[in-house]
């Protein structure tokens, strides 16, 4: 059974968000994610201040992955913050719950940080796309309101209709990837929560060939950097379809994992730990074994454990003799004896 952190377990977790190495701070804000509902009420105490900017962006990354309605107001509330980068985080954790209960609200909030011309341009841009993931008959007069607004960069942002990232997406679902990796991904964030299983099953094939036929070397590369841009693009498209529970590309997810020579976007983590089954297990004590990153084991681990534990998978199960045969060791750091 994977063990849920104390509290002192998670004052550690939370003070390592703002430590100076993004590796750490990454790592806090995965088992964080993985402690559940039991860390909202800790994080919205973090969110509300009193702390650095730093550590409240990842409080925020947080919340925005477990998507908690407890969390609305103090994630809403975080929008007026005067430090830029909390105030994005804060729309991006909004964006989860736009389609609960207390959605509403939180459209009301995000429209008035996207039509206030005194906020910052990129926070008035991120609300501007964090609304354009709700249906386009929504945010039609908001869009219409700001086309003409003084700001060039907020008048593109709602030109780029959602018509123009759904082109985007049926292209590369038929095999016509865009130049720029960051405009897949651009369009994935707007339009993936609507498009068609299939089609995203058919972006990721596509991405992954096109991540196959660019070259492996060294970090700085720019036609290596172009690779990882595109690994970034195909670990998205998985985390959308987890979030949809939906498990039509998981073999693509668990080839992915076990094939892994270095460390994957942490969407592939967060898709796995969602959506994984007990057919993904192997591949990850595949991965574990074969990598010797600390970082990335902690990831492999903390995903083992989660996929066991909502799978009911025990020492007794098949898949895990077969991994204990094979493996005994990883068996052993994956899946401690009680």
């Amino acid at each position: 059974m994977i063990r849920r952190s104390s509290g002192p377990a998670l004052d550690a977790l939370i003070k390592a968000l703002g430590s100076e190495s993004s590796v750490d701070r990454e790592a806090a804000i995965a088992r964080l994610t993985l402690s559940g509902a039991r860390a909202v009420p800790r994080l919205v105490d973090v969110v509300a201040g009193g702390t650095t900017a730093r550590v409240r962006v990842g409080a925020l990354k947080v919340l925005e992955a477990l998507a908690d309605e407890a969390a609305l107001e103090p994630v809403l509330a975080a929008l007026v913050a005067t430090d830029v980068d909390v105030a994005a985080a804060a729309v991006a954790a909004a964006v989860p719950l736009l389609g609960g209960p207390r959605g509403p609200q939180a459209v009301d909030r995000l429209t008035a940080v996207a039509v206030d011309s005194a906020r910052d341009t990129r926070l008035r841009v991120a609300a501007i796309r964090a609304l354009k993931t709700l249906k386009a008959s929504t945010i039609a007069p908001l869009l219409k309101t700001l086309a003409t607004d003084r700001d060039q960069a907020v008048r593109l942002a709602a030109a780029g209709s959602h018509a123009d990232a759904s082109v985007v997406l049926a292209a590369a679902a038929a095999g016509e990837l865009p130049a720029a990796p960051a405009d897949l991904l651009m369009a994935i964030d707007e339009v993936g929560q609507h498009a068609s299983l299939n089609d995203l099953q058919r972006v990721i094939e596509h991405v992954r060939e096109r991540e196959a036929a660019s070259p492996k070397g060294v970090r700085g590369d720019r036609l290596v950097e172009q690779r990882r841009a595109w690994a970034r693009v195909r670990g998205r498209v998985h985390a959308t379809l987890a979030t949809r529970g939906s498990r039509v590309a998981l073999y693509d997810l668990r080839e992915s994992i076990q094939q892994a020579a270095e460390p994957l976007p942490m969407d592939f983590i967060a898709a796995v730990t969602r959506i994984g089954d007990g057919t993904a297990l192997e591949p990850i004590a595949v991965a574990y074994e074969r990598n010797t990153d600390d970082w990335w084991r902690q990831q492999l681990a903390a995903a083992f454990r989660a996929i066991a534990t909502r799978e009911n998978v025990t020492r007794r199960s098949a898949v895990v003799r077969k991994i204990e045969k094979r493996r005994p060791d990883v068996l052993l750091a994956l899946f401690p004896k009680p």
